[in-house]
């Protein structure tokens, strides 16, 4: 952590992103619309009474959103939002930190992949509570479990934009070729444990691997979650529980049985899931929906087999859901330095809700539940080659989502501890128990301190 404020807190890193992000702006003007969400927030009435537009600057990697910025830039005459896009690349989220701690313009910006919960920790976001109240906006009914992940200690920093929403998708010409029935998601993990094995085909060069799990951390423990918490109910951490534990030994167990490609030939090879799968090197792959996003790009990922979606399965017969997928979400946020948080949040609510046909036309999962429908279906699969009715289950109002991170106190720990011990697993330096046990203790840690 101090080195995460150190990198924060540079001088020269603010001076020079601010010359990186210059210029890809969008912006316009018009009249104030009506939203989709009942109520409304009094930021369109109160902002700009001097008769000057407050400017509200977003700083996104992703510009899927930019022809949303406009119709919204369209439909004011009080509020105006200048979307700057900075480079897509390792070091992004770093640098939105330190445009939001270092003295920058920013007011808007998007946080992923449980990082925000160590932001929220920190600071770095304005609460947005008392405008969701305004607005009568119900959280956990227009989001559902991606409401989780943009909350901490009871405070809400921001609304849920867009979701790495995942399961299993395969290449329908290997299950052909074996003559094994597709998936239809009603299936176990001890089911896709033998089917993995099944369609493993050929050696060297022209092996074909059952199936693909990557090596992020915490990658193998999709399974685990459905029916292990990550805390137990005193708030302490359950990454120890045999469970856990288990999983674990199961994607090393799959790796020394040549099921699928080990951790140490991942590590290797620096193989990733979207081209390892839709290159033909395996015949599963577990992973988010953005994999569609690069089945459309067929002069990148050229592929010619069929490629069908399904539930991720059930970790044993007592899951009482069929319809299983791992869920990370992204939120967009109020920079604590804003000095417009309220007209900040009525662009937000506005991308969140009204921009959901159009994240969906970027490639990414919306995550407004309320205007999930065929529109939003068709187009983000539209060009993938998936069927609407395998798209259909990434929008199944009945499906059980499960957090792929904890979403509390302990959350960065996990991560930091995975990221050491994974490793030291994988290459037989110590057992699964003692790997998990050192994640439980480093999260127990972080647990005390924050209380």
């Amino acid at each position: 952590m101090k080195k995460f404020i150190a990198v924060l807190l540079s001088a020269s890193m603010v001076a020079g992103l601010m010359s990186a992000c210059g210029g890809n702006s969008a912006g316009g003007s018009g009249s104030a619309g009506e939203g989709s969400v009942s109520g409304e927030s009094s930021a369109a009435a109160d902002a700009g009474d001097s008769g000057e537009k407050v400017v509200i600057n977003y700083y996104d990697w992703d510009a899927s959103a930019a022809d949303v910025v406009d119709r919204f830039n369209a439909s004011q005459d009080k509020i105006e939002v200048v979307f700057t896009q900075i480079p897509d690349n390792n070091d992004k989220k770093n640098k939105l930190d330190v445009l939001a701690m270092g003295g920058g313009d920013i007011d808007v910006f998007p946080c992923s992949d449980g990082d925000q919960f160590t932001r929220m920790q920190n600071g770095m976001f304005a609460p947005i509570d008392e405008y969701i109240e305004a607005d009568g906006l119900d959280l956990d009914a227009s989001f559902g479990e991606m409401a989780k992940w943009c909350r901490w200690d009871g405070v809400t920093y921001g609304l849920p934009f867009r979701a790495s929403v995942g399961g299993v998708f395969y290449n329908k010409d290997a299950f052909d070729e074996a003559g094994i029935a597709y998936p239809e998601g009603d299936w176990t993990w001890d089911e896709y444990k033998e089917l993995a094995a099944q369609l493993t085909t050929g050696e060297g060069t022209e092996k074909r691997y059952g199936t693909y799990n990557h090596n992020w951390a915490g990658e193998w423990s999709h399974a685990a979650t459905q029916v292990t918490p990550f805390f137990k109910e005193d708030g302490t951490s359950n990454a120890a529980d045999e469970m856990f534990v288990k999983i674990l030994e199961d994607r090393k167990a799959l790796d020394e049985q040549g099921v699928q490609p080990s951790y140490a030939e991942i590590q290797a090879t620096q193989a990733m899931p979207n081209s390892y799968f839709l290159g033909g090197k395996c015949a599963m792959v577990i992973c988010g929906a953005w994999l569609i996003r690069d089945m459309k790009d067929t002069e990148n990922y050229p592929h010619d087999f069929e490629i069908g979606f399904t539930y991720f399965p059930r970790t044993t017969e007592d899951v009482e859901s069929d319809k299983n997928l791992f869920m990370s979400a992204t939120m967009l946020a109020v920079a604590a330095t804003s000095e417009h948080p309220q007209e900040a949040y009525e662009f937000i609510k506005y991308v969140v809700t009204e921009g959901a046909v159009d994240i969906a036309a970027g490639g990414n999962y919306p995550c407004y539940m309320d205007a999930f429908d065929d529109e939003v279906v068709n187009t983000f699969i539209e060009g993938s080659g998936l069927s609407f009715e395998d798209g259909q289950k990434l929008f199944d109002p009945d499906v059980a989502m499960h957090s792929t991170k904890p979403l509390q106190a302990g959350a960065a720990a996990y991560m930091d501890a995975l990221e050491e011990n994974e490793s030291l697993f994988f290459t037989g330096e110590q057992d699964a128990q003692t790997t998990m046990q050192n994640v439980a203790d480093a999260m127990n840690e972080e647990i005390a301190e924050l209380q």
